[in-house]
């Protein structure tokens, strides 16, 4: 996802995220905005071939938003997402987003 800045991010995230909840398993919570990609999406398949079904959730944030330590197992709250999640991996793409790839905790 690149966008012309981290400015411009933001106002992306303001107008279209959801308040994400981040919380270390040592530290403090600190709330972010996100995009939230429920699972369930199908993407196609090439030529013949079927297409896959993700199951898992992630939620995309600018990387600045995030602890510097952010990693696998900590925990993720979303508003008015009724699960919560704990976080499978931190995939940051080099352009200042980071996708959290996540998985329920329920």
């Amino acid at each position: 996802m690149t966008v012309e800045s981290l400015s411009d991010l933001a106002v992306y995230l303001a107008d279209f995220g959801k308040v994400v909840t981040y919380t270390r398993a040592s530290g403090a919570p600190v709330t972010m905005q996100g995009i939230y990609d429920a699972p369930g999406g199908v993407s196609s398949g090439w030529q013949d071939s079927p297409g896959i079904v993700e199951n898992m959730p992630r939620i995309v944030v600018r990387t600045t938003d995030l602890p510097h330590d952010a990693a696998e197992g900590d925990a993720v709250s979303i508003a008015g997402v009724a699960t919560p999640y704990q976080v499978r991996a931190v995939v940051p793409d080099g352009t200042g987003v980071t996708r959290l790839d996540l998985t329920s905790t329920a």
